[in-house]
């Protein structure tokens, strides 16, 4: 589900692969799936809408159906993984590009990130690209992953940094706390429950700064 609070209803979502493109637009919920004739991985995804643009990688070798969220912290593990801002690598998709898109550098990446926001909010042990996401919906909290993505929006917003400059910072200085983010406290692992609705659809609809597929990529 594709979501910044609320879903990201008609939103465009494209992914360019090593073979193959497609392109698509969210449901009402946020809800999307992409079908690459005749693709092969490694594939980038690119979420937009007003002013909102979140990326994600399926890596080589990923075991097909493929789910990949697209959430801010796909964002910093492509920024990470690249060594440049996650936009860049959709830009220029290039064969030497995607020969770094590996399992082995997924994971480095991801022990990067985490070991940089660590002492704000633990990822240790969560899979930052396909990872299980539930949304809050109806008054309830979300899942744990879920949480974590809130609390990551609100250290953001009370150090006056955005995204993109969290994201520089990690590739500036792979696996070390942010200096931006030194005076937040950590955050627990559970938050109160945020009001929340219900989808057209019955979809779960997030709360703020949780962006979350799953996109699923079938040949």
């Amino acid at each position: 589900t594709a979501a910044t609070g609320a879903p990201i209803a008609s939103g465009q979502v494209e992914a360019k692969c090593a073979t193959g493109m497609a392109t698509t637009t969210t449901l009402a919920d946020g809800r999307y799936e992409l079908a690459v004739i005749n693709g092969a991985l490694p594939c980038v995804i690119r979420v937009t809408k007003e002013g909102t643009t979140l990326h994600s990688i399926v890596e080589t070798g990923a075991a097909l159906p493929v789910v990949a969220n697209v959430t801010p912290l796909s964002e910093l593990l492509v920024a990470q993984l690249t060594g440049a801002p996650a936009a860049d690598l959709y830009q220029n998709f290039s064969a030497t590009a995607q020969t770094g898109l590996t399992s082995s550098a997924v994971t480095a990446a991801t022990a990067k990130v985490v070991s940089a926001l660590a002492g704000t909010i633990d990822f240790s042990g969560d899979d930052l690209l396909r990872g299980t996401l539930v949304p809050a919906v109806d008054g309830n909290v979300g899942n744990l992953l879920d949480q974590k993505l809130d609390a990551l929006a609100r250290a953001l917003s009370e150090s006056n940094t955005s995204l993109a400059q969290l994201s520089a910072a990690l590739v500036a200085a792979p696996g070390e706390a942010p200096a931006a983010l030194a005076n937040v406290a950590a955050s627990p692992t559970t938050c109160p429950a945020l009001p929340s609705r219900t989808s057209p659809h019955n979809s779960p609809v997030s709360r703020p700064f949780c962006l979350a597929s799953p996109v699923q990529i079938r040949w």
